[in-house]
């Protein structure tokens, strides 16, 4: 058997023991709010990884459009869900708060609330993921929301980490102090994961840095090993576009 079929048969068989569980309730969730996330994340300087559908896919065995499917990465993920402390924040849906328009939607939220139940760890606090997507939560997206966001980057030298430099330019960055980009591949970013972390690593000695990243289910991971370098890094997903939709609809 070769490595690539030993690595099939293992998703195929995590797949099929996570789908199974859908069956059994599994822990409760106790997610704190997307406000009390930002005010950690601008306090406690703490970092973050935030967890949504294309995480938990990878984590039981499955692939998404952008990220295949890597046992190694799955298996980060894993244990990075069940490892939050009060420096490195594990974000996941806060399901009681979301705003959910279709009932087909309403359903998949339901799935992934179970699944999830089954992998945290039990009795442990986590943030909200929707602390970048303000419009999925009720009553949340608003300028002074995207402005709290912009104190923190407020006289911080940002490190970029993202498939395109354009991003550097984003004008919801424009408090920093200095923005540098760092790139990574646009899909299977984790195949070349050792060359990201080296390159985004080079950043972790400058004074007041501050990582945003932006790289699908790698981001987590790569923030976790940079705060054990004793930066702060943030996955902030889908934050630059939610802030372009917001001032579209303003």
């Amino acid at each position: 058997m070769t490595a690539m079929q030993r690595a099939a048969d293992f998703a195929h068989s995590y797949r099929v023991r996570a789908l199974s569980a859908l069956r059994i309730p599994g822990s409760a969730l106790h997610v704190i709010g997307e406000r009390e996330t930002l005010e950690a994340i601008r306090e406690r300087r703490a970092s973050l990884a935030r967890y949504g559908d294309g995480e938990l896919e990878i984590m039981i065995g499955g692939s998404i459009r952008f990220q295949e499917f890597d046992s190694s990465l799955a298996q980060r993920l894993r244990r990075i869900l069940r490892a939050p402390n009060p420096q490195f924040l594990v974000g996941i849906p806060n399901f009681d708060s979301l705003q959910i328009q279709t009932q087909s939607r309403k359903g998949n939220w339901e799935r992934y609330r179970r699944l999830f139940s089954h992998l945290v760890r039990r009795g442990a606090s986590y943030h909200s993921a929707f602390v970048s997507r303000p419009a999925g939560i009720l009553n949340l997206e608003s300028a002074g929301y995207f402005q709290a966001w912009e104190k923190i980057f407020a006289d911080r030298n940002l490190v970029i980490v993202h498939h395109t430099e354009a991003m550097s330019q984003h004008p919801l960055f424009s408090p920093a102090r200095k923005v540098s980009f760092v790139q990574c591949a646009p899909q299977h970013a984790y195949r070349e994961y050792p060359t990201l972390l080296a390159r985004a690593a080079e950043h972790c000695t400058e004074a007041e840095a501050l990582f945003l990243i932006a790289a699908g289910p790698v981001a987590g991971v790569l923030a976790w090993d940079l705060a054990e370098r004793g930066a702060q890094a943030l996955d902030i997903g889908h934050l630059t576009a939610a802030y372009d939709e917001f001032t579209r609809k303003s």
